[in-house]
């Protein structure tokens, strides 16, 4: 399965593509914790709880049911996917955060690559949810960086001024 993305600068709407038609999307509502997801007619809400100790369930909207969890490590660079009883790692491949992959026990992945506009994902597996789940971590990594550098730019610049 290959899947393609784009984003325009200050949207909040991910758009998916698969051989160049539209499959689904991934969106945030200004502030909310929560992302709506649809992708081949099977839609999905990710809400994200906690501040210390943050995790994100994951909600199949056309059953009101949780199918599945996100618990994110201490440093938010790894994250625990569970879905039914499949477990995913989450992580970045490498320093620019531009590549990352999803990780199953018995080594199946999905591999991302992208920046904050567009991108594309190559799976092994069938299951768009996985997809989605890989995209939304990375997303709520760089809104987390992006809040915390935002927060630490004015005590920077109070303490070298």
């Amino acid at each position: 399965m290959k899947i393609t993305w784009s984003k325009n600068l200050f949207s909040c709407t991910y758009k998916l593509f698969e051989s160049g038609k539209p499959i689904g999307y991934l969106i945030n509502r200004t502030f909310s914790n929560a992302y709506e997801a649809t992708i081949l007619g099977e839609k999905y809400t990710f809400l994200s709880q906690g501040f210390f100790k943050q995790n994100t369930k994951i909600i199949d909207r056309e059953k009101n049911t949780v199918v599945g969890k996100i618990v994110y490590n201490t440093w938010m660079n790894r994250a625990t996917i569970t879905i039914d009883d499949n477990k995913f790692l989450w992580k970045f491949d490498n320093i620019w955060n531009t590549k990352w992959s999803l990780v199953n026990k018995q080594g199946e992945r999905i591999i991302f690559q992208g920046s904050s506009g567009h991108g594309k994902i190559i799976s092994e597996l069938e299951n768009p949810l996985y997809l989605m789940c890989g995209l939304y971590v990375t997303n709520y990594n760089w809104q987390t960086a992006s809040v915390a550098i935002a927060a630490m730019i004015p005590i920077w610049i109070t303490l070298f001024s």
